[in-house]
This record gives C-alpha cells, sequence and structure tokens, in this order.
C-alpha cells in the first residue's frame, strides 16, 4: 500500500465525521467521491473497493434526518426526476431479465438519494457558489490531467478518467466542466484561485482531444462555442471562438484529426454505422414494449440486443446514445420523462434569467451567470450524450437538481428587492410547477 492509498483512506474515511457534523459538507464530501470518484486513482485494489462512498452516504442520511426541513424542495426538476426515478423503476419490475435491471437500478437509487438532497441542502448564496465549484473541478482535475498530458506531446488515445470511465465517457465530462469551471470563475474573489478555475477550464480543451473522441470533440465545440457567447458579446464571442478554433486546430494530432472526419463520411465508417444500427435496434426494443421497454439498464440492453437487431451482421454493442439507450430500456414514457426532465431544468433556469431581468439587474446578478452557466452545461451534455449512452451519468441529475436551489435563492433575493412582489414558478404569472413556499429554508 503506497502513500497515495494510505491518504485516500484517511481523507475518504475522515469525511464521515464531517458528514455527522453538517449535512451540507456530507454534501460536498459524498458529491467528491460519486463524481470525481478519488478511489479510483489509486494503486491498491483493496482501498479501490472499501465502501468509502456508502459510509459517506449513510452519514448524510443520519445528518440530514437530524437537520431542520427543507431536505427535498419539490420544485419542477425534483418532482421530474423523482417521477423518471419511478419509471426506472417500474421499467426493472417489468424488464426482460429483472435480474440483470435490479443491479442496475439499485445503483440509480444510490444515485438518486444523493442528488436530490443537492434541492434542500443548498440554502445560501455561499453554499450553492462552493458546490458548483466542487462540481466544476471534479471533472476539471481530469482535464487538467489530461492537458497537461497532451501538452507533454502525448500523441495517443487515453481515457485518464475514473476507472470504468472509457475515452468517450472522460471526454464528455471533461466538455461539461468548461461552462462550469469558467462562470465560476465569476464568483470568486481572489485572484489566484479564480485564474486557476480559468487555466484548468483551458486545459480541458487539450484534455478533451487526446481522447479522440468523436463525440468529444463535438461536445467541447458545443461547450465553448456556448461558453464564450454566453460571457461576453457576439463579436468578441466571435474573434475568441475562432483563435480557439485555430488553436485546436494547430495542436491536434495528425491521427487524431483523421478520426474526426470519418464524421463527414459515416456512411464509410464501420464504427459509424454500428452506432446507427444501435439506434435502429433501439426503435425495435420500444416498438415492441412502447411502456418499459426491454427493461432498465445496459446489461439487459445487452442481452436483448440479437433479439432486436435490424441488420443481421450487427453484433451487441451499447446504443451510444443517452436518448436511444433511454428508449431501449425504459420505452417512449421513459424517454419522454427524460426530455420533460431537460426542459424543465431548462425553464427553471429561464424563471431565474426573467427574475434577473425584473430586478433590472441583467447580466450584473450572480444567479443570472449561474442560469447560464446550467444552460451551457446541459446543452454541451445533449451534444455529446447524442453519441454516448450514459442514463446513469449521475453528474448530469446533479446539474439539472442544481437548478432548484438556485431558483430558490434567486427568488428569495428578488423578493428582498422586491418587497414580495416576485412571481415564483408555479403561482399566477409564475412560468411552471413549484412546491417553494415563501421564506422556506
Amino acid at each position: 500500500m503506497g502513500i497515495r492509498d494510505i491518504l485516500m483512506l484517511i481523507v475518504g474515511y475522515a469525511c464521515v465525521p464531517l458528514a455527522l457534523y453538517d449535512a451540507y459538507y456530507g454534501l460536498l464530501a459524498y458529491c467528491w467521491l460519486s463524481f470525481m470518484r478519488p478511489q479510483t486513482l489509486v494503486w491498491s485494489a483493496g482501498v479501490q473497493s472499501a465502501r468509502i462512498t456508502f459510509a459517506v452516504a449513510i452519514a448524510l442520511i443520519v445528518r440530514t434526518l437530524l437537520t431542520p426541513w427543507p431536505w427535498v424542495r419539490f420544485r419542477g426538476p425534483t418532482v421530474v426526476f423523482l417521477a423518471l426515478w419511478a419509471w426506472y423503476g417500474v421499467a426493472t419490475v417489468g424488464s426482460t431479465h429483472v435480474d440483470l435491471s435490479t443491479g442496475v437500478f439499485i445503483d440509480f437509487c444510490k444515485i438518486g438519494i444523493g442528488v436530490v438532497l443537492i434541492t434542500g441542502l443548498v440554502r445560501t448564496r455561499s453554499q450553492l457558489k462552493w458546490l458548483i465549484i466542487l462540481l466544476a473541478l471534479c471533472p476539471g482535475f481530469y482535464g487538467f490531467k489530461l492537458g497537461l498530458f497532451f501538452l507533454r506531446g502525448a500523441q495517443m488515445t487515453a481515457h485518464g478518467g475514473p476507472i470504468g470511465s472509457d475515452n468517450n465517457d472522460t471526454a464528455l465530462f471533461i466538455a461539461m466542466s468548461i461552462p462550469m469551471l469558467v462562470f465560476a470563475a465569476s464568483e470568486v474573489k481572489n485572484n489566484w484561485g479564480r485564474y486557476g478555475l480559468y487555466i484548468v477550464a483551458a486545459l480541458a480543451v487539450p484534455g478533451v482531444i487526446v481522447t479522440t473522441s468523436r463525440g468529444g470533440i463535438l461536445a467541447l465545440a458545443a461547450a465553448v462555442g456556448l461558453t464564450v457567447w454566453r460571457k461576453t458579446t457576439w463579436w468578441k464571442a466571435a474573434i475568441a471562438g475562432a483563435v480557439v478554433a485555430i488553436g485546436a486546430l494547430a495542436i491536434i494530432p495528425g491521427g487524431t484529426l483523421e478520426r474526426y472526419h470519418t464524421i463527414e463520411s459515416y456512411e464509410e465508417d464501420p464504427s459509424a454505422m454500428s452506432r446507427i444500427w444501435a439506434w435502429e435496434t433501439s426503435v425495435a426494443m420500444a416498438n415492441a414494449r412502447p411502456l418499459v421497454g426491454v427493461g432498465f439498464g445496459m446489461p439487459t440492453y445487452m442481452a436483448e440486443y440479437d433479439n432486436y437487431k435490424t441488420h443481421e451482421e450487427d453484433h451487441p454493442h451499447i446504443a451510444h446514445s443517452v436518448w436511444f439507450s433511454v428508449l431501449g430500456e425504459a420505452g417512449y414514457v421513459g424517454l419522454a420523462l427524460y426530455l420533460i426532465l431537460v426542459l424543465c431544468t431548462l425553464w427553471t433556469t429561464r424563471h431565474v434569467r426573467r427574475l434577473a431581468r425584473q430586478m433590472k439587474a441583467g447580466k450584473d446578478a450572480w444567479f443570472r451567470a449561474y442560469a447560464v452557466m446550467l444552460e451551457c452545461t446541459i446543452l454541451t451534455f445533449a451534444v455529446g450524450a447524442t453519441f454516448l449512452s450514459k442514463v446513469t451519468f449521475e453528474y448530469i441529475y446533479a446539474i439539472f437538481l442544481l437548478s432548484v436551489p438556485l431558483a430558490h435563492l434567486a427568488e428569495a433575493e428578488a423578493d428582498n428587492a422586491s418587497g414580495g412582489k416576485v412571481s415564483r414558478l408555479g403561482e399566477p404569472g409564475g412560468p411552471l410547477l413549484s412546491g417553494g413556499a415563501r421564506g422556506q429554508g
């Protein structure tokens, strides 16, 4: 057992009393262990398999039960997420291979409990800021690591992410960190801290490139384009975008660039065509079982692949698209709920931006910047996940539910500024479902 293993055990298990001391600190520790997965960076298999995250989760739940309500805020994104979670359970019960689906669903339940607590345990602007910084640095760490790896002259495929993540998973994870890092930096007053976040965001660009993921490069383009566009004026965005594009083309290795060019001629690329066939297979699964699909979880999807494949020469492989994965695994109802969750979150961030306009604060409102950040991150995910099977990708669910405390805090600040005249989501004049009462939490 090396020093890295010992440090992981000390720091990891130290998070247990921290979670028992304060539920918010426990939430931070749980998010760090779940999203960044630092325990997969050690050498010892015993430390990698240690149930540190489980221990912290238990401590977090215990402390939450002793914390004043609200533990959860039942606003639009929360309600839709809970409905989607329940439907995954229905798809598990109705699975063609219940034994295979059950294990995946249990793992998702662990994810669900953690991310849904974000809605209630984040109660101040400072708490929201530090959670966002933490969530930005979880993928940012791997972007920084792989960015340095690339700058050292590496010209090889290397996922470099947590164990269990391939190059495509890691590329999307890193790309999503770019808007998170850039917009979080605006809330950091310390110059070293702010510039540090910008440096990590910059290194995320070569960090994605070194993975050679084609879906990752599309997500990267979306992340950079959206972030620059929403962060500044259109003409500055155009100049910055051109500089980034030229710089990226200059540093991309020739072999990687050729791989990216296969996107244009996907009909001649066996890998690309196999993905299209997998999408057709997912549709066939949903058409045969429109309510619950073949059953929740990729193991069930793979086990049923041969029964629904549309081309004889095709072999079982993952769907390589979150949308088609949900469709095949949870049917049309599951896909509808997933899409509603995405749209509900974007509608909530739109409501937050509308509050900034009502206060006549415009772009100077701190909560408007966070709303834009979440929109850019979600749209980056939507682009990258179109070519990546990540139904149980816990990070995006945390991003979705971050919109709930953001909306609550924005409404509270707008209330104070307007004497309580601000319309809330779900109230007359408010655009969407809400469960948040005035003065709550």
